[in-house]
């Protein structure tokens, strides 16, 4: 190391290190290179994809297909989380990806509320409303972080698309929000402020309305949520990968809805009975609309969400 820093005329300089472990880093500084973190440029340099990565993207999100499928041709009454986890890690290990049990969490019923109780041994039952998030299955050290809602043994009631409805509406104007000129700011606006939600603070409800980068790791930069955005803004730019997450308060808690984003049937829930509700394709990393400006693919419902 010591050589090439010298060849390059960096001898004596401070180098940043990532992903460096900590024996590593005492042996540089027993050969007197001064390191420091270099975290947040690598953060700030992955925050733009490049052609490659959106290639992973689509792969990860085509994957994620297949594992939602399973998870719409295992839900029935009678069967437990714990099955219907099982179903999409069998499907999905079979697709290529690299898959843990953590990686498919499963809320079903009353265990359906924002940090409520994943893949428990729960029996679902008739009118259940079931959200799951796969978060964290990889496809070249790619991550997914993708959330769906069902409707278990019969359509949903007209409350239940209410629901829906206005939480696709939110997120179409955080979509609307993200363009060129615009920062993160302007996207943390359309999100619910806390007292709407139900909680006294927005530090309360963090993870509630959120959108973040996605990649190498589950949460990249930028990151967009009423706490942080309104004081230290972040500029759009072409590349930056998202996904976003949005929550509704119904009846003294809350119940994550989502939607899916970039096809005209977005924001539907699905009846696991119907075989008309189509699996859902690969979708495009990245769009660039007829003005020039970059906008969402994607919310809550995909993997990747991006400028």
């Amino acid at each position: 190391m010591k050589e090439i820093l010298a060849k390059a005329g960096l001898l004596g300089e401070k180098i940043a290190v990532a992903g460096v472990d900590g024996i590593s880093i005492a042996a540089l500084t027993e050969a007197g290179i001064e390191t420091y973190s270099g975290h947040w440029i690598m953060q700030e340099a992955r925050a733009v994809k490049t052609r490659d990565e959106q290639v992973c993207a689509k792969t990860v999100a085509a994957i994620a297909d297949v594992g939602f499928w399973a998870i719409q041709e295992a839900l029935k009454p009678g069967v437990r989380d714990i099955d219907v986890q099982a179903a999409a890690m069998a499907a999905m290990t079979k697709a290529g990806a690299v898959v843990t049990p953590n990686t498919i969490v499963v809320f079903s019923g009353p265990h359906g509320y924002p940090r409520g109780i994943p893949n428990t041994d729960r029996i679902i039952r008739p009118g259940d409303l079931v959200y799951v998030d796969i978060a964290g299955m990889k496809y070249m050290g790619y991550n997914s972080c993708i959330y769906r809602t069902y409707k278990v043994g019969c359509q949903p009631t007209a409350q239940e698309k209410s629901w829906m409805d206005r939480v696709v509406e939110k997120q179409n104007k955080a979509i609307d929000a993200i363009k060129p000129g615009n920062t993160s700011a302007d996207v943390a606006a359309c999100f619910s402020p806390c007292d709407e939600l139900g909680y006294p603070t927005e530090l309360d409800c963090l993870s509630m309305d959120i959108c973040h980068g996605i990649g190498l790791i589950s949460y990249e930069e930028p990151i967009i949520n009423r706490l942080d955005s309104f004081n230290y803004p972040q500029e759009a730019a072409a590349g930056h990968g998202h996904r976003g997450r949005d929550h509704l308060r119904r009846k003294g808690r809350r119940r994550s809805q989502t939607g899916r984003h970039g096809h005209r049937d977005r924001g539907r829930m699905r009846d696991h009975r119907q075989n008309a509700s189509r699996p859902h394709p690969g979708h495009p990393f990245l769009r660039l609309n007829a003005s020039g400006a970059l906008s969402f693919i994607t919310c809550t419902s995909l993997g990747r969400q991006h400028y």
